[in-house]
């Protein structure tokens, strides 16, 4: 018996491998959500009102599995009994497994201040009812996800959005200093205010006060912060964790007949809760319990930029001690190259022209007339 615990998009990944070729196989998923996995990158859609949140809610593609062997459980696990190879569910129910896949995911990092984060269905049901009316909004982040709910929030309600960054920059992980400073400057052409470098003192009577002193109005305050891993029931299990669970090239914990795939696992230092981790790890892990032995292959960390009028991209390594720049009207492109004339990463905003390029030059020798650089 095959047992997987929640039903993310990782999840899914992996009852679709496990069930590749029309394979018969004995699995059991403890669904924990209400709704069948779905894109949360796509939430901010919904929010902006151009996708319809029923898309959220649509039948679960797990059913196609059922006459596969295929059985999905509604209820929540509660812990894990390594040494009887059992699940707990909160209403006393025992699952016994002989391979056993975590997906539990993760869930919003809250500062405590906002009214609202975004993470699920619900917080965006939730935020378009309170954005009705409202005429200033701020948005605690300015990661992708935080800049995204601004755009989807002034594009349903045409409000006064503000964005507050603690950094001192916008998207600090994605873009280096300079690219960072031309990003922010599109984002206030677009229409956005963006205040960085400010933290949060108190929120109350409409008014965000912030640590060094000044203050902004605000109708509702909303974030998206980042992401805290569901890993507390593979904790309280014993198996080894570090915030999130730690796996191995296979997707393996530190119990050898359990693993980990998504948000809510770590591989090599890295949680970056994005779709192609979950994907891949998702892959491997299904593909080693089959007995296919398979390790985790990733690609360089990407990031693409969607938000309107803003095109771009960070590909790979961006600290690099070698950076070449590219300045075309709307556009600014960095390429980042080593000490050795290598090309290890690239940042666009405005534009994603030589996406693909970047993409298959990653690793070779730079040839700056390549990328029409003079």
């Amino acid at each position: 018996m095959i047992v997987i615990i929640g039903c993310s998009i990782a999840a899914e990944k992996a009852v679709s491998e496990l069930y590749k070729d029309n394979a018969k196989s004995a699995v059991t998923v403890i669904r924990g959500e209400s709704f069948s996995p779905y894109p949360r990158p796509r939430l901010p859609e919904a929010i902006a009102g151009t996708l319809d949140l029923s898309f959220f809610k649509s039948p679960s593609k797990l059913a196609k599995y059922e006459e596969n062997g295929l059985k999905v459980i509604d209820g929540i696990a509660s812990s894990i009994n390594i040494k009887e190879k059992a699940v707990s569910l909160e209403d006393g129910r025992i699952i016994r497994y002989d391979d056993l896949i975590i997906a539990t995911g993760s869930r919003a990092r809250e500062s405590g201040y906002a009214d609202y984060p975004l993470r699920s269905i619900d917080d965006a049901e939730k935020i378009i009812s309170a954005a009705s009316g409202k005429k200033d909004i701020a948005v605690l982040g300015a990661g992708i996800l935080g800049l995204e709910l601004a755009f989807a929030l002034k594009q349903r309600s045409g409000s006064r959005i503000t964005v507050i960054e603690s950094a001192n920059r916008v998207m600090p992980r994605q873009l280096d200093e300079v690219s960072s400073a031309f990003f922010e400057k599109k984002l206030s052409e677009s229409g956005l205010d963006i205040i960085c470098g400010e933290s949060i003192d108190s929120y109350e009577d409409g008014v965000i006060r912030f640590k060094s002193g000044k203050e902004t109005g605000c109708g509702l305050l909303l974030e998206s912060i980042g992401v805290i891993p569901n890993s507390e029931i593979a904790s309280a299990s014993g198996i080894r964790t570090e915030r999130a669970v730690i796996i191995d090239d296979h997707a393996r914990t530190s119990e050898g007949h359990v693993y980990a795939i998504g948000d809510v696992a770590s591989y090599n230092g890295l949680c970056p809760g994005l779709v192609y981790f979950a994907l891949e790890t998702a892959r491997v892990a299904a593909a080693n319990i089959l007995g296919n032995e398979s390790t985790i292959k990733l690609s360089p960390p990407s990031l693409m930029i969607n938000l309107p009028g803003i095109p771009g991209y960070s590909i790979g390594c961006i600290s690099s001690p070698i950076v070449i720049r590219n300045e075309d009207g709307p556009a600014m492109e960095s390429f980042f190259i080593s000490s050795s004339g290598i090309l290890e990463g690239s940042i666009s905003i405005g534009s994603k022209a030589k996406m693909m390029k970047v993409m298959k030059n990653l690793g070779k020798e730079f040839n700056a007339s390549e990328f029409q650089i003079d």
